[in-house]
């Protein structure tokens, strides 16, 4: 018998895309799985699709109960793995027939214990690969946890990931976070870990909502997250120096997207724009000579130090973030 992979997914107000989402994981051709759904306390007809999945497919597990959050949903799940593997999956998202097929036989030719692949970012609009390895990468925890930073090769995305199960055990979601929660789990992931393996190919649909979090505006939820990102980073720069750069993109990227958070809610606060743009300044030569980040996010951060004003026209006109 082949190793059982657990699959948490939490489910919330997505019975337009579920369907679709459910489809692509019972279909693997990784066959020995479990699927655990967690409906957090969904409103719509979400819990009911996930009965009518669970009376079809053994293989699938629903929970029901109250709307806690999403970190609290995958919490849960966590409580109920049983396979040697354990992968997230956002509910609104769709996975590549081969993906849990793919990152598993990554992990059998290393001693890695966490697999990554790439994304596809997908919008009404575009659809861009990123986060895939240009070679079979073998990272050692060091540069695993630099090029999570970076986002290059390695992407930041908790659902492109297998985990040994055993790297996760006693690991939680922090439910006091809605933004970057995703982020600390997989930095307290590989931290304990023996390595990260990144694939070269793309098998997650990572499909981009207006209604998401990071799509509602500003709120001080991007700075409970900020504040937490900030703390990480801070120390592994006390770990790692001579990653600086590379741990520094991360931030960068994050405060930068307070910026168009702001200008998506309406909600332009100059006090913090000042505060960003000077730690921007303070940052930008290391930023722009840092091998990863795209070229629009340095033109961006070139903008920003400018004229913010400046900025939010070309953001309003071009969307480069949506």
């Amino acid at each position: 018998m082949c190793d059982l992979i657990s699959i948490v997914v939490p489910v919330y107000n997505v019975e337009k895309f579920i369907v679709k989402c459910l489809d692509s994981i019972i279909h693997q051709t990784y066959r020995n799985l479990q699927i655990i759904l967690v409906d957090d306390g969904s409103s719509d007809h979400s819990g009911a699709i996930c009965d009518q999945y669970q009376n079809k497919d053994v293989r699938i597990q629903v929970v029901h109960q109250q709307n806690k959050g999403v970190s609290n949903a995958r919490n849960v799940g966590l409580s109920l793995v049983k396979g040697k593997y354990v992968a997230f999956c956002d509910a609104d998202d769709w996975l590549e027939p081969d993906m849990y097929e793919y990152l598993h036989g990554l992990l059998q030719n290393t001693d890695c214990n966490i697999a990554s692949c790439g994304a596809w970012m997908e919008s009404s609009e575009n659809k861009t690969a990123i986060g895939y390895a240009t070679k079979q990468l073998h990272l050692n925890v060091k540069d695993a946890i630099a090029a999570l930073h970076v986002r290059s090769q390695l992407n930041g995305w908790m659902c492109t990931k297998l985990f040994e199960t055993a790297v996760v055990q006693n690991l939680f979601f922090d439910e006091d976070l809605k933004v970057c929660e995703d982020y600390i789990f997989q930095c307290d992931a590989i931290e304990k870990s023996r390595g990260v393996v990144c694939g070269t190919e793309t098998k997650y649909h990572y499909i981009q909502r207006k209604s998401s979090v990071s799509n509602n505006g500003y709120t001080q939820e991007f700075e409970k997250g900020l504040i937490a990102t900030k703390q990480y980073i801070d120390r592994y720069i006390q770990l790692y120096p001579d990653k600086k750069r590379d741990l520094m993109a991360k931030y960068m990227l994050d405060i930068m997207g307070v910026l168009t958070a702001m200008i998506k809610g309406d909600c332009i606060d100059d006090i913090r724009v000042k505060e960003i743009r000077k730690c921007i300044r303070k940052n930008i030569w290391g930023y722009l000579f840092t091998k990863g980040p795209e070229l629009f996010l340095k033109a961006s951060a070139v903008v920003i130090c400018i004229n913010f004003r400046i900025f939010i026209f070309v953001y309003q006109h071009l969307k480069k973030f949506e």
